[in-house]
């Protein structure tokens, strides 16, 4: 009987930690500590930019859970993978990303929205928040990216 019980409990939680990776939680070591992995999506039309920046959330500890190269591409993934932060480009084919902020903040406004792009003196604070941005960080001050995304989910 006792046996039983043992490989009940082992299979329900098995089965609670692979739930919780798949809504972005992770057990450490197999233990019972359960960490937040915080998910990202990055859309930017160049695939330089994607890769650098997947790689610079990666390396921060940050789970890249989709890229996409336009507009629209980045509301469809962002409304499927449910990140906790998105971060876009201004200029994008197809829609551009101030577009698909304010669409993405009317389907998932628990979402954070970060513009980046070189182009972030061309809006004014209001226009980016009525859009749905929570941060503006252009292209030549990427390192705060990272810093900026942590200080978002900190605040939530």
């Amino acid at each position: 009987m006792r046996t039983v019980a043992y490989s009940i409990r082992r299979i329900a939680r098995h089965e609670f930690q692979a739930n919780n990776e798949d809504r972005g939680l992770a057990s450490e070591s197999g233990s019972r500590n359960l960490v937040y992995v915080k998910r990202i999506l990055l859309a930017d039309d160049s695939a330089l930019v994607r890769r650098t920046l997947r790689r610079l959330f990666e390396d921060s500890g940050w789970s890249v859970c989709g890229e996409a190269s336009n507009g629209q591409e980045v509301i469809t993934k962002a409304q499927e993978l449910r990140p906790d932060i998105v971060v876009l480009d201004l200029s994008m084919p197809l829609m551009n990303g101030l577009t698909a902020a304010r669409i993405l903040k009317e389907t998932i406004p628990e979402t954070y929205l970060v513009l980046f792009t070189a182009f972030g003196t061309l809006l004014t604070t209001d226009e980016l928040k009525r859009a749905g941005f929570s941060a503006s960080i252009s292209k030549g001050d990427a390192g705060k990216l990272v810093n900026t995304a942590q200080t978002l989910l900190k605040a939530a």
